[in-house]
């Protein structure tokens, strides 16, 4: 089994050598899109989902805080990971490394949509979410490091080219995503692509920031903001962490369809990291509702705990 193995990777690692150094056309996507999100938002998923469909290649975080390899995460790119000409392109342009190794004709047979998952502070040129008050959750996580410089600005880039499609995955529940990416935290568990894997999170309980708590309700909205300004002419569709949940198939059916691809029925291969009730999860509600009730009425906060 292991030569099996090794044999099937190598072959694939031949064959997409031989696409990406062009001594091979292989498919070019009619569609390229961005799956855009913040932490903790059930953008894994997502992301598994899409992958799943045999017409779509979607990447990890390909500017993740990682600057020694670059998470391609899919068979045959596994030198190409850690290859210095790659990461300094990568480093240097992020643009062009985008047309280099993700949007060239490179993909197999029968692949429509080709994209990658960037979260709101990754390969940014600015960086007011690390400004004072709004510096708690993505400090916890890791600074993103710089990709580009002015004259190679992903995100402008992304922006001049209105082809590009934008997937904007949103959690409405901020209070859920930060007991999230606590209790990840703790367990070194940030989801299947990223380090630490799965580890039980039933004993864990989590003490929220009051200020924190308003900081990422604002900060939120700012970046949602953002994309909705900045990519007001693109082809753009908008959902829910608590959509793909509650309604899997028909949030699934509107990508597809948004991404060019036909309906498939797909099964999600994440799973949920806090496994008990969220009202369970944090110590301090009762300073939490008190303390943000002139941002988040009493009835939001109480809609929140019951995810």
């Amino acid at each position: 089994m292991k030569i099996r193995r090794r044999g099937s990777s190598l072959r694939s690692h031949l064959w997409r050598q031989l696409h990406i150094q062009g001594w091979w056309r292989g498919q070019a996507p009619a569609t390229r899109f961005v799956v855009i999100s913040t932490i903790r938002s059930g953008s894994t998923m997502l992301v598994d989902l899409i992958d799943a469909h045999p017409g779509a290649e979607c990447f990890y975080e390909l500017f993740h805080i990682h600057p020694d390899a670059i998470p391609f995460a899919k068979e045959g790119y596994d030198l190409l990971a850690t290859r210095p000409a790659a990461l300094d392109l990568r480093r240097r342009d992020p643009w062009a490394f985008l047309q280099r190794y993700i949007w060239a004709p490179v993909h197999r047979a029968g692949v429509r949509a080709v994209g990658f998952k960037l979260h709101y502070a990754q390969a940014r040129q600015d960086s007011w979410w690390h400004e004072g008050e709004f510096a708690g959750m993505w400090h916890a996580c890791g600074i993103p490091p710089l990709y580009g410089d002015r004259d190679h600005d992903l995100w402008q880039a992304l922006r001049d080219d209105r082809e590009v499609r934008i997937v904007h995955l949103i959690r409405r529940n901020i209070l859920a995503s930060m007991v999230s990416s606590q209790t990840a935290q703790r367990t070194a568990s940030w989801g299947d692509q990223a380090s630490g894997g799965y580890r039980s999170s039933d004993d864990i309980r989590v003490r929220i920031e009051p200020g924190h708590l308003r900081h990422a309700l604002q900060q939120q909205q700012r970046f949602e903001a953002e994309i909705e300004t900045w990519f007001a002419d693109h082809p753009r569709l908008t959902l829910t962490y608590e959509e793909l949940v509650g309604q899997r198939q028909q949030q699934l059916d509107r990508v597809f369809d948004f991404l060019g691809l036909d309906r498939r029925s797909i099964a999600p291969t994440t799973r949920k990291l806090r496994t008990i009730p969220l009202r369970d999860s944090i110590l301090n509600l009762e300073e939490l509702a008190a303390a943000c009730h002139d941002i988040l009425p009493p009835s939001a906060f109480e809609a929140y705990l019951q995810e």
